[in-house]
């Protein structure tokens, strides 16, 4: 793998792509690389882009398309002027990171499905500090503080079970994102929900090992990275049943309706107060991890095996 660095500003570079479709990726390329031919531009995320060759489109989800609300004014513009849509129907394959993304792919934008691919992403290495690390009263979310994550309910609910489970801590860690204002505002009251803007990996594996089960109550995800990260340290899930979760955490975990506070609040309930019922979410959440990285596993084979064809019908 080679990087190189190019000396424009990004927001000049988007717009001299969007506007004058200059200059071509490709052209970019070859003046670091003058001796290889380049048949193919497989692009990791939806941005704007200039170039003549064939492309790949990898698309993570399509919640800007199916919950625009959850997004900024200035976010829905940049998505409305970047047309992913019209991206889609040009590309020569789509990479959808999960099964759910590619049926709304296909649904949504009537793609045909011969022409997505379903590639999971790759998960980042993870380790163990210390297998007999003592489990501790937490609740634990890592992702975005931000409204798409339901975590103004999360709260609420969380609210209401620490009246029975005084020593009980939500901890949530993750950047800030839009609708964030309101989910600090609605936690800063109890003290035993905690927000860490950013965490070491030694420390977030430690918080993954500590933690009693992992909590997820999105609405929407094309994938959701953190439950894969949460089943290989052994967490049972309590998660919405929506979108990919379902298909991500499997019997891995406790599925509510995202709608059902009621219902988060009994599981929850469940969880604290049934050990036995942890200990076999656990053994099921590690199993579940191996399954996605066997089937990680075989979609890069079977990617590499397409693209290497692709390859010299191009050549």
């Amino acid at each position: 793998m080679h990087f190189f660095h190019y000396p424009l500003p990004n927001k000049l570079f988007n717009f001299c792509q969007k506007i004058f479709h200059f200059p071509k990726l490709e052209k970019i390329a070859a003046e670091f690389f003058p001796n290889k031919q380049f048949v193919k531009l497989i692009l990791p995320n939806i941005n704007f882009f200039a170039t003549d060759l064939p492309y790949w489109q990898t698309f993570h989800d399509l919640s800007f398309v199916v919950y625009p609300k959850f997004y900024s004014l200035k976010s829905r513009l940049w998505h409305f002027l970047l047309n992913a849509k019209k991206i889609a129907r040009k590309a020569e394959l789509l990479l959808a990171v999960s099964d759910h993304t590619k049926q709304d792919l296909q649904n949504i934008w009537q793609i045909s499905k011969e022409k997505i691919f379903v590639k999971y992403p790759e998960q980042k290495n993870l380790f163990l500090k210390n297998d007999a690390t003592p489990r501790e009263k937490i609740a634990l979310f890592v992702g975005t503080i931000e409204k798409r994550k339901n975590l103004l309910n999360l709260i609420n609910v969380f609210n209401n079970f620490n009246e029975s489970y005084l020593n009980y801590k939500l901890i949530l860690v993750g950047k800030t994102g839009f609708g964030s204002a309101k989910i600090f505002n609605a936690g800063k009251n109890n003290k035993n929900i905690i927000f860490k803007n950013y965490l070491s990996e030694n420390d977030l594996t430690e918080l993954y090992q500590a933690a009693e089960f992992f909590i997820f109550p999105s609405f929407y995800e094309g994938f959701g990275l953190p439950l894969a990260e949460a089943m290989f340290y052994g967490l049972p899930i309590l998660a919405s049943a929506n979108t990919a979760i379902t298909e991500i955490v499997g019997q891995a975990g406790l599925l509510f309706n995202t709608f059902d506070n009621n219902q988060l609040k009994n599981f929850w309930l469940e969880l604290a107060s049934d050990e036995n019922l942890r200990a076999e979410l656990s053994t099921k959440s590690k199993q579940r991890y191996l399954e996605i990285a066997q089937i990680n596993k075989a979609q890069n084979e079977e990617l590499k095996n397409i693209l290497t064809i692709n390859s010299h019908l191009c050549a």
